[in-house]
């Protein structure tokens, strides 16, 4: 568990490092406006994942490893939806480099998931 904290935290910096630098750069108008909606997008949905993942953590300090599994699912749900906001994000700015990273962390989303069922 540990180890997908540190690997999401880490491409979490990452990530928001880019995001604040291309953010700076223009867009065309309604390019914003999704790339603004996707930002957020991300941004409360990568929140909401983790602190779902703190939680499940609790849950398995406390040996409680279906509860630990059920918030664990629903990390894995608001990580998808904030990566996948995120890719969108990086193809509105066209930044192929970090969409193959993107994806890989929503791989990993998935996966965790995949670890309760």
């Amino acid at each position: 568990m540990k180890l997908y904290k540190r690997i999401f935290e880490n491409h979490f910096i990452y990530f928001c490092l880019t995001i604040i630098f291309f953010f700076l750069s223009s867009l065309p108008l309604q390019a914003l406006e999704d790339y603004q909606h996707h930002l957020t997008s991300w941004q409360e949905n990568s929140s909401l994942a983790s602190q779902y993942l703190l939680k499940a953590e609790d849950f398995l300090k406390e040996g409680d490893t279906v509860g630990a599994c059920n918030m664990q699912l629903k990390a894995s749900s608001y990580g998808v939806q904030a990566t996948k906001s995120l890719i969108k994000v990086f193809e509105i700015k066209k930044i192929s480099n970090n969409i193959n990273q993107a994806r890989n962390t929503l791989n990993m989303w998935k996966q965790l998931a995949n670890y309760c069922n």
